[in-house]
């Protein structure tokens, strides 16, 4: 495959199109996809279920981004295509996308966590275990946090064969995972439902694309793309929104501030919350999303100073209850590296309650470390 000559629901011979084929693209209103204290809007003004942030997908049709600028504008996420097809010659770089390594860097300049996607032209499985090989080699010095997607969607896939389909994704998914990335498979809700069925299907992340208000695939998905007529600032024309989707296994983390000691406090437990409040602290909403299962995080409180302190460490959580720290186990679980949302812990040298704070945002770890708090790196993961 030399050529990018795309014909899917989106493409037409390689251009991206008006997002014709996905199923009933309702009419959105201004303030479709955008945040609110409720959360996320969709286009007929009801809140997306399970959504907890908001992304984007872009390829070198979108030209030059001003990263930046998307960054200020809320973007949580990108997804960025990488490659497609399957030359011989994995170090060819003619099926490369031409903007894929400026929007990885920017990306990861500014702090924008971006999965990868490689479009696939493949015919069988063979071909398919190729393209691996040449998205591989095609990332360069890239570092994706986020999946690593498999784009099924090209009329030319042999999209009659399920079993075939599922050995394709297997020889690519299996690659991607062998090279220490989260396998994924992309594909429009008409492909999930009709032949994207082999049962192999559940092993990978899913991300499916259906524009409209809603998405009314039934099994489980990562990622839904909402809409290809977003407009973001910081780039020019069309592009791709997508939210992220917890899925139903996560519970809700809430962020308080006791004013009078200068203490951050993080539970799930709805009724210590407001009995907090009752006290006068101060709720400060949600703090991120926690899956419920995973690696452990522990909770212990120091009562000669009144403070709470929280590690994912065992053997720091006895050393404390040693020498005095009431231990109150497991309070949270952390998502893999991989695919969750980092918490990025902050050190206040000069205090002695409230030591530590934690936060889903860039922003606030850098204005407290221009304060002179210390930043100590990711704490944990969300969902």
């Amino acid at each position: 495959m030399q050529n990018d000559f795309a014909e899917s629901f989106r493409y037409t011979a390689g251009a991206p199109g008006e997002s014709g084929g996905v199923s009933g693209l309702s009419v959105a209103s201004s303030d479709a996809w955008t945040k609110t204290d409720g959360g996320y809007l969709s286009s007929d003004g009801s809140i997306i279920k399970g959504a907890v942030a908001k992304g984007i997908d872009v390829s070198e049709h979108q030209g030059e981004i001003d990263w930046d600028s998307v960054k200020e504008a809320g973007i949580d996420f990108a997804i960025l295509r990488c490659s497609y097809g399957w030359p011989d010659d994995v170090t060819s770089t003619k099926q490369h996308d031409k903007r894929f390594a400026f929007n990885a860097s920017e990306c990861e300049r500014v702090g924008i966590p971006y999965g990868i996607y490689h479009y696939s032209y493949a015919v069988d499985a063979s071909s398919a275990a190729q393209e691996a090989r040449y998205l591989l080699a095609s990332m360069g010095d890239a570092s994706p946090s986020l999946p690593v997607y498999y784009d099924l969607e090209d009329v030319t896939l042999p999209y009659g064969d399920a079993t075939l389909l599922g050995d394709m994704a297997t020889r690519f998914c299996e690659a991607v995972e062998a090279a220490g990335y989260t396998p994924g498979v992309y594909a429009n809700l008409n492909w999930w439902n009709n032949y994207l069925t082999d049962s192999r299907f559940e092993n990978w992340s899913r991300w499916v694309a259906q524009y409209n208000s809603s998405c009314s695939y039934a099994g489980s998905y990562e990622y839904w793309q909402c809409s290809s007529t977003g407009r973001v600032n910081g780039i020019s024309g069309n592009v791709d929104i997508d939210f992220r989707i917890a899925l139903d296994s996560y519970v809700s983390m809430y962020r308080l501030y006791n004013p009078y000691s200068g203490e951050h406090l993080y539970t799930e437990s709805a009724s210590e919350r407001d009995n907090l409040v009752s006290l006068g602290w101060n709720y400060e909403g949600l703090g991120w999303n926690a899956p419920t299962s995973g690696s452990e995080v522990y909770r212990l409180y120091n009562p000669y100073s009144s403070d709470h302190h929280y590690t994912m460490s065992r053997d720091e959580y006895n050393s404390l209850v040693s020498i005095g720290w009431v231990g109150e186990n497991v309070c949270w679980h952390s998502a893999p590296k991989s695919t969750g949302v980092p918490i990025y812990r902050q050190f206040n040298p000069y205090a002695w309650i409230g030591t530590h704070n934690y936060t889903t945002s860039t922003e606030e770890r850098d204005h407290l470390v221009s304060l002179g708090w210390v930043d100590e790196g990711v704490a944990w993961y969300g969902v």
